[in-house]
């Protein structure tokens, strides 16, 4: 319904988030009670739709638009992975905990500097093989 309006990429991000949790609720209560779906589905819908937002935001303002956008999206997947860490280890532990979604977020970022490395590297007109003396 919100895919294909006519109004912007905000109002769509926040009409899909209403009508996924929306559904999330319905389905924890039809399942086992609606306790994980606003614990820990609703909270997790709610960061990826900000950072879908912020991502659809630079792909806007982007000037070059080439491997960097590769390059948010391994940055956004990382930070998401801190969240659902956050979320679930909030949920188990009544603490936030990070464990596995450091090492995810920091390979991510990894990726995403060579691939950032790459674009600018490139834009200056430079091929990949004198780029890595091949």
């Amino acid at each position: 319904m919100f895919a294909f309006s006519r109004y912007g990429i905000v109002v769509r991000l926040a009409g899909g988030f209403i009508i996924s949790s929306a559904v999330l609720l319905i389905a924890g209560l039809f399942i086992s009670g609606a306790d994980w779906a606003y614990k820990i589905a609703i909270p997790v819908l709610f960061f990826a739709s900000i950072i879908a937002a912020a991502l659809a935001e630079l792909v806007r303002v982007s000037r070059y638009k080439g491997i960097n956008l590769i390059a948010y999206a391994f940055i956004g997947s990382g930070v998401l992975c801190l969240f659902i860490d956050g979320v679930l280890s909030f949920y188990l532990e009544h603490e936030v905990h990070l464990w596995w979604s450091v090492i995810v977020a920091i390979c991510a970022l990894l990726v995403a500097i060579v691939l950032m490395f790459l674009h600018f590297r490139l834009k200056k007109g430079r091929s990949l093989e004198k780029t890595f003396h091949i």
